[in-house]
């Protein structure tokens, strides 16, 4: 496979993952506003029904639990996306870095160093 196939298939992996990526973004920050409208809408069910201020103490302590749950929950989510979108920018690294590019490199440096060592067992002192 040859360096241009590699590279156009890098970005296009690149892209495709960058696309999918927004679109899970979008998704999990959907989830959110979606638990923190109904907490909200129970919070105010509750209200209704409130007989006194153990009542309303215990609304709030709900609502923000259930708040706390939803940005807890949202984080983690976005810590994961991260995580599988690291692993997978990795795993496309490798193919266009791929092992026989790093032989390759590894065999080009061993070639340059052995030229620079027979340069220098060759080389007469300038004294």
């Amino acid at each position: 496979m040859s360096a241009l196939t590699r590279a156009q298939d890098f970005l296009s992996d690149a892209n495709e993952l960058t696309a999918k990526s927004v679109t899970k973004q979008f998704d999990i920050q959907r989830d959110v506003v979606d638990g923190l409208i109904k907490a909200n809408r129970e919070r105010l069910s509750a209200f209704r029904n409130a007989k006194g201020l153990g009542d309303v103490v215990s609304i709030e302590r709900r609502y923000y639990s259930a708040i706390a749950e939803e940005i807890t929950g949202s984080v983690r989510a976005q810590g994961e996306l991260t995580r599988d979108n690291l692993e997978e920018m990795r795993r496309i690294a490798r193919r266009l870095f791929g092992q026989d590019a790093v032989s390759k490199a590894k065999q080009t440096t061993a070639d340059v160093a052995a030229d620079v060592a027979a340069s220098v067992r060759n080389a007469t002192p300038a004294i």
